[in-house]
């Protein structure tokens, strides 16, 4: 893809979503700075470089200091749901000086919000898990008893909750107990939607993800397959493959159809789970953003960042059409108690496992940018091994 890469682009976000971002604009040859945490993993990277004179600015504060920048010109790449809407809403104001392939605010809300979202699923009679709106605080009567067996309280606004609770989500196995946790979450702030849980283990999970351009054409979709997550229960991949578009063709008509309905662009992620009980892929959520595991993508050939700064500079982008499939990442530490998990019930052995990682990619270690990999481990190795010593202490 050839396109002008004398714009500097700008990266505002945090963890792994901003580190693959960092790196997927890096390996195509466009400079970039980086908004980020004083912690970051990201700051860790040979890539990495403040925007200079701001070295102290906050993700979070976007609507602050983005129209007073005073950086000539940039491409935009915010990377976390709330930086993406607020980026949208500025996009008017900052014309001229901040370019970005980003959706409209009305795009944005409608796939964020999660009322809004299972509103216009039912609207399209998009396949999905059962799905009750809670807009007055109330769990309707009409629920059935069964589905409390497998069900959870899935909040409104994900990236505010997760901070809170810590928590995507909060299961339930009752309706006495989803009307006290519900009450509970009410009471600090927070709106929720009631929702089923689709059973299956976790290689039941399925990602498509990719990237429309401005005239609303797709340009690339790339598709992947979750092996291992931790937690269990509404955790992160931790072992996952890149799989042929094929595969999972009815996630994607359902998918596009939806995309084409809230008149989106712009880099996306999708996830959708295969229900065993009707062999249907029913639609989880979709991110309007750059994700965890971008980079992934990136070293399989599609480049998500690379087309989004592109288009976002008026050039046209090349459609990919052929991927690297069969392809592995591991979030290893993660991944090593997804395992120790399955080893307890008999679904793995040690060298099947170690296998898998030696001939995995990996989300923060990389031999051409090796840092944020290196002080990754050493804290979560030091963090181990305080266990122990934390223990004795409380025994003296």
């Amino acid at each position: 893809m050839k396109h002008r890469k004398h714009m500097p682009a700008i990266i505002v976000g945090e963890t792994i979503t901003a580190l693959g971002t960092l790196r997927s604009l890096a390996r195509a040859g466009i400079d970039a700075h980086t908004v980020t945490g004083q912690t970051e993993i990201v700051r860790r990277s040979r890539w990495y470089k403040p925007i200079p004179g701001h070295e102290d600015l906050k993700p979070d504060e976007l609507t602050d200091w983005l129209p007073n920048l005073d950086l000539q010109k940039a491409v935009l790449f915010p990377c976390s749901d709330h930086a993406v809407w607020q980026a949208s809403r500025l996009a008017e104001m900052t014309k001229g000086r901040i370019s970005m392939s980003v959706a409209a605010t009305s795009a944005l809300e409608t796939l964020i919000n999660k009322g809004r979202f299972a509103t216009v699923l039912e609207r399209l009679d998009t396949p999905r898990p059962q799905t009750w709106l809670l807009e007055d605080g109330q769990i309707p009567e009409s629920v059935p008893e069964h589905v409390f067996r497998n069900a959870f309280l899935k909040p409104i606004d994900s990236q505010s909750f997760v901070r809170h609770f810590g928590v995507k989500a909060q299961r339930v196995s009752s309706a006495g107990e989803a009307k006290r946790e519900l009450r509970r979450i009410i009471d600090h702030g927070y709106k929720v939607l009631l929702q089923e849980y689709i059973p299956g283990p976790a290689d039941k999970h399925f990602f498509i993800d990719g990237f429309i351009d401005r005239h609303k054409v797709v340009k690339a979709l790339f598709a992947r397959q979750r092996l291992r997550m931790h937690p269990v229960d509404f955790g992160n991949s931790s072992y996952m493959v890149s799989i042929p578009l094929e595969e999972v063709q009815g996630a994607v008509d359902s998918l596009l159809t939806l995309l084409r309905e809230t008149d989106f662009h712009g880099i996306f992620s999708s996830e959708f789970k295969l229900d065993q009980r009707d062999g249907v892929f029913k639609i989880i959520e979709v991110n309007a953003r750059p994700w965890w595991y971008v980079e992934f993508a990136s070293r399989c050939g599609v480049n998500v960042c690379e087309m989004a700064y592109a288009d976002a500079l008026g050039e046209d982008v090349d459609a990919i059409r052929d991927y690297r499939a069969g392809a592995s990442l591991v979030y290893m530490w993660h991944d090593f108690k997804a395992c120790s998990n399955r080893l307890s019930r008999g679904d793995n052995s040690v060298l099947t496992c170690i296998a898998q990682w030696i001939r995995s990619w990996r989300p923060i270690f990389a031999w051409g940018d090796p840092w944020p990999g290196v002080v990754n481990s050493s804290k979560y190795l030091m963090s181990q091994l305080a266990r122990p010593l934390r223990w004795l202490r409380r025994k003296r």
